[in-house]
């Protein structure tokens, strides 16, 4: 009962949190930092040539609705966080989404973010005695 408890606590404060950040623009000065700053992983000082791909053009990221379905698109950094945080969470309801993350996905660094997530959950699944 008191992991229930735990859980939905967790879940709201992430719901709060991600409602917070999509709508809330880093200030100019953070992002001009932030590319200055070469050691800062995932910012890159050149153009990325744009996808092509059929899975690119044809499959739009529809597995972040399921939190907040009216706010529209999610931006990278926020559904790379709420990749890492469902894999924090190891419950058994965020195996779907995170294998439907890993599908939808096009960035490689989303998708296995995804799959070690996605790893992590269905241990904490066969640890609890849920998977087995």
């Amino acid at each position: 009962m008191t992991l229930m408890i735990f859980v939905v606590v967790v879940l709201v404060a992430l719901a709060v949190g991600f409602a917070v950040m999509i709508r809330r623009e880093p200030p100019a000065a953070a992002v001009a930092a932030a590319r200055e700053d070469d050691d800062v992983e995932g910012i890159v000082s050149e153009p990325e040539p744009i996808r092509t791909g059929v899975r690119a053009t044809q499959q739009a990221i529809t597995w972040t609705q399921q939190f907040e379905p009216r706010s529209g698109a999610l931006s990278d950094e926020a559904r790379l966080k709420l990749i890492n945080d469902l894999g924090l969470l190891r419950a058994p309801w965020c195996v779907p989404l995170l294998a439907q993350a890993y599908e939808e996905e096009i960035e490689p660094t989303h998708r296995v973010a995804a799959q070690r997530a996605l790893a992590r959950c269905r241990e904490q699944l066969v640890t609890d005695g849920v998977g087995s």
